[in-house]
């Protein structure tokens, strides 16, 4: 019953995020499928062997083909696949960082029976994912009416569940082990980049067999959206993911985890004594607290890793590939509005236009809004759910500064995918001489980062108003997307064109800061919402009582 009561409340605790991300994934894919039905897909054909490995594009494809392999087998795997290691690398350490796994231990919970839970979760949260994908996989093209006979979509989202619980056990394991959670996420996060380079690049080399050592051919060699379930490649991944549990509960049983990370010093232990408190507290003076923003600022230190390396490696794909779709592109003349409006209402026949529909239309500024919604989520309801925001206050902390704290490192984070971005946009541009402008470029990216940290600050007052963080997440997350679609969508019926006005997102492109540079007015109205977020943030959290 208690394992059940773990494995209940771990995945009531991540199910809504879980959700949000496939979802998300599934309206990629059918940005992609209208896109794509518009595009004579043989041109990616024409692209070099190895992009197309890398990009997970069959050697033969369709339109449906093409959008699962770019967007499914790739953008899909790997944010599953950052998900299950996010929740993993929490699943032992996480508890052990916020000072709880003794309190968890001493209820009739064994080690053993935790992990199990925990494993459990993931495995249960992972088949969630893998629901809505299959869901989101089926509906798109029945909507859009592409035809996907002979396409495999239950396998390969089975494929990329089965991927993402390897990698997550992985950061099962290496928590269990060390008690680190930014070890952890950090860990997994380099086997999974190993592992998918080494299956291209190995195979593409004549190495194809030592790119079976790569876990990733267990999850795609086999082509699984073509050829249906690999039951023998798959049965390779989950057993090693259990492996790793194994080793998760072995190492897990052993280790001595007592007050390792509950924040209790030497120092703090002669102060609470009678006989040694005065001589303690003449000789080391006032406590000092580390700022409220340092653990919040390395929990989603493996968020922001994972992140920028998509939309790195993403952008380091689009450059060379505007070389092979651009005449194809240039024969459509004008796009439906449907697609220009996820590009941005780019011109995707130019080079500029071509990079701001495949990066700085949507994936760009999601990639910081993501970021600077889990850390407003994380940085104040998380510190209340786990119960340490009373002991974090308990120090001479004014409330005030926790909503400061956690905007701060929003705005360290969001600049600094901001800041990958535009070298991933500019190595991008150089490998397909796209001939890109660097100030623009840069102009754009800030403007990214700016996006993401209004949206951020909209989950900050959500998260300082209610300290709930699901409640957060799906607002801030919600509030990104209806922004989104306001911001799109509104424009294209004149009556309520002007309303697009009140969505945050409309500033972040209204200008075309690709091609005319930063505006400052634009600028100066996001930073304003994300300034009048933390007013308003600071102004709640004051006044109000603090859950548990």
């Amino acid at each position: 019953m208690a394992t059940l009561a773990l494995v209940r409340r771990s995945v009531r605790d991540r199910v809504g995020s879980q959700i949000l991300g496939a979802g998300i994934i599934g309206l990629l894919l059918a940005g992609g499928l209208a896109a794509y039905r518009e595009i004579d897909v043989s041109l990616y054909q024409q692209m070099p062997d190895l992009v197309k490995e890398l990009m997970g594009i069959p050697p033969t494809a369709d339109v449906a083909a093409t959008a699962y392999g770019a967007i499914y087998s790739f953008v899909g795997a790997m944010t599953i696949a950052g998900m299950a290691i996010a929740f993993g690398a929490a699943a032992i350490s996480g508890e052990e960082a916020d000072g709880t796994v003794d309190v968890l231990l001493a209820n009739p919970v064994g080690r053993i029976e935790l992990v199990v839970a925990r494993t459990l979760a993931l495995a249960g949260l992972s088949a969630v994912v893998g629901l809505v994908l299959w869901a989101a996989g089926v509906i798109a093209p029945a909507l859009l009416d592409v035809e996907t006979t002979g396409m495999h979509v239950g396998a390969l989202v089975v494929h990329m569940v089965v991927n993402g619980f390897f990698y997550g056990a992985v950061a099962l394991a290496v928590g269990a082990a060390t008690g680190v959670r930014s070890r952890a996420s950090g860990t997994a996060v380099v086997v999974l980049l190993v592992s998918y380079l080494s299956y291209g690049l190995l195979g593409f080399v004549g190495l194809e067999d030592w790119a079976r050592l790569s876990p990733w051919y267990y999850y795609e060699a086999s082509r699984p959206v073509l050829e249906g379930l690999s039951w023998g490649h798959l049965a390779v991944l989950a057993g090693a993911g259990l492996a790793a549990v194994a080793v998760s509960a072995r190492v897990f049983q052993r280790r001595d985890v007592v007050g390792r990370q509950a924040g209790i010093t030497l120092l703090d232990r002669l102060r609470a004594h009678p006989a040694t408190r005065r001589i303690v507290d003449r000789v080391a003076g006032t406590a000092l607290v580390a700022g409220p923003g340092s653990r919040l600022a390395s929990e989603a230190r493996g968020l922001v890793v994972i992140t920028s390396m998509v939309m790195l490696y993403t952008e380091l794909l689009v450059g060379p590939l505007y070389r092979f779709v651009d005449d194809a592109i240039r024969e459509l003349g004008e796009l439906p509005d449907f697609i220009l409006a996820f590009a941005g209402y780019a011109d995707m026949s130019t080079p500029v236009g071509w990079m701001q529909g495949e990066v700085f239309g949507l994936m760009a500024p999601a990639a910081t809004m993501l970021v600077a919604i889990v850390v407003a989520v994380k940085g104040i309801a998380g510190e209340e759910e786990r119960k340490t925001m009373g002991v974090l206050l308990a120090n001479p902390i004014p409330r005030w500064r926790v909503p400061i704290a956690v905007a701060s490192v929003q705005v360290v984070y969001a600049l600094t995918v901001g800041a990958v971005i535009f070298v991933g946009a500019m190595a991008g541009s150089w490998l397909g001489g796209l001939g890109l402008d660097a100030g623009n470029v840069a102009a754009t990216s800030l403007m990214a980062s700016l996006t993401g940290l209004a949206f951020g600050g909209l989950a900050l007052v959500v998260s300082a108003g209610t300290g709930r963080p699901r409640l957060a997440g799906l607002l801030g997350a919600g509030f990104a997307m209806v922004g989104f679609v306001v911001s799109q969508y509104l424009r294209l019926v004149e009556t309520l064109a002007g309303w697009a006005k009140a969505s945050p997102f409309y500033y972040y492109l209204a200008n075309d800061p690709l091609v005319r540079g930063l505006d400052l007015g634009d600028a100066g109205i996001l930073v304003g919402v994300f300034a009048a977020s933390i007013g308003g943030s600071m102004l709640l959290f004051q006044r109000r009582d603090l859950r548990g």
